[in-house]
């Protein structure tokens, strides 16, 4: 039954980005001196400017940091919180594939997006001709280093009693206010997105502790790197009598208002 709903929750967000992307795939759209790119493919020029898009500053131009901030915590907080919330209790393999999957499509999106708007020309399928678009695409994720397995780990923790979590772990924190841990926790039926989040710039020696909720975000307290540092945070606020929202703000300048 969870393995069922698991994979509806992926069909769901895989025809979500085909669909916001299926207006560009017409037919052919090869030049006439015949120096078209498949698809599968990208140029040179294009590839470094994937790769330069993994931390480019600023919401809308980042994918990691619209992953951390708006993407992956619109989807666990509102389109498919119900579903994630079977999948954490189960402690199913899909739990921990939620986040990677999310990490991967947001490659995906942003490579078609990258060949939409590139200098040179590409040859797109019908997507209904292709059922292996997919696969190609997330061959090229895997090429260029922007694999989900190239940037986090994801294991099950248990933050305090009647809780469970699944925690993102980032292999680097090489990009401006990078998150260093994302739990995704559940306790009493309500699911909760915290971060452990850097500034290399302003602060590179302190992690802050935060929250975000589908209409806001706030920073907590500040901790320590080490992986217990977060879970005691996540155990610390869960387990709190209330919620302190007093440091928390609207998070227009996000985004997380509109579909991601």
């Amino acid at each position: 039954m969870k393995s069922n709903v698991a994979k509806m929750v992926s069909v769901l967000i895989c025809m979500a980005f085909v669909f916001a992307a299926s207006a560009a795939f017409a037919a052919e759209a090869a030049g006439d001196d015949g120096s078209a790119h498949p698809y599968s493919e990208l140029s040179e020029n294009d590839m470094q400017a994937l790769q330069d898009s993994y931390g480019s500053p600023g919401p809308g131009e980042s994918i990691r940091y619209d992953f951390e901030q708006r993407v992956l915590p619109a989807y666990v907080l509102k389109e498919y919180a119900e579903a994630l919330k079977e999948m954490i209790l189960a402690q199913s393999d899909e739990a921990m594939g939620f986040p990677r999957m999310v990490w991967n499509l947001s490659v995906i999106r942003k490579i078609i997006d990258i060949q939409m708007n590139s200098k040179d020309t590409y040859v797109f399928p019908a997507w209904e001709e292709d059922d292996g678009v997919m696969d190609q695409y997330a061959a090229l994720a895997k090429a260029s280093g922007l694999e989900s397995n190239d940037i986090f780990d994801v294991s099950f923790q248990s933050p305090g009693e009647n809780s469970a979590m699944v925690l993102l772990t980032f292999h680097n924190t090489d990009t401006y206010l990078a998150c260093k841990y994302i739990g995704i926790a559940l306790k009493d039926d309500t699911l909760r997105y915290f971060t452990a989040e850097t500034d290399t710039v302003f602060a590179p020696d302190t992690i802050f502790f935060c929250e975000v909720k589908p209409d806001r975000r706030g920073t907590i307290d500040t901790i320590g790197f080490a992986q217990e540092d977060f879970i005691g945070a996540v155990r610390e606020t869960l387990n709190a009598a209330t919620e302190g929202d007093e440091n928390f703000v609207i998070m227009f300048e996000f985004g997380m208002e509109k579909e991601p």
